[in-house]
């Protein structure tokens, strides 16, 4: 329905904020992958190669140890 995508958009849309921040990244990362997911299977119109792209960019995400790096919680700790 209608709604659940404006929901399922909106958590998404939430989920990139605190993966930008860094707030549990992995965790965010996959909520990233399996919108993306959900979103492309329901309109295949949609979908071309950059969409492919980056999720497979935000899968390579939940792999990678990037809260060591890039994040608030490590800035405050190295503060």
């Amino acid at each position: 329905t209608a709604e659940w995508l404006v929901r399922r958009y909106n958590v998404a849309l939430a989920q990139a904020v605190l993966l930008l921040l860094g707030i549990w990244p992995r965790l965010q990362a996959l909520g990233l992958v399996l919108c993306m997911q959900a979103f492309q299977v329901r309109n295949m119109l949609i979908v071309e190669g950059s969409d492919i792209a980056l999720r497979a960019f935000a899968f390579y995400l939940v792999l990678m140890p990037s809260a060591n790096a890039l994040s608030v919680p490590a800035w405050l700790a190295r503060r």
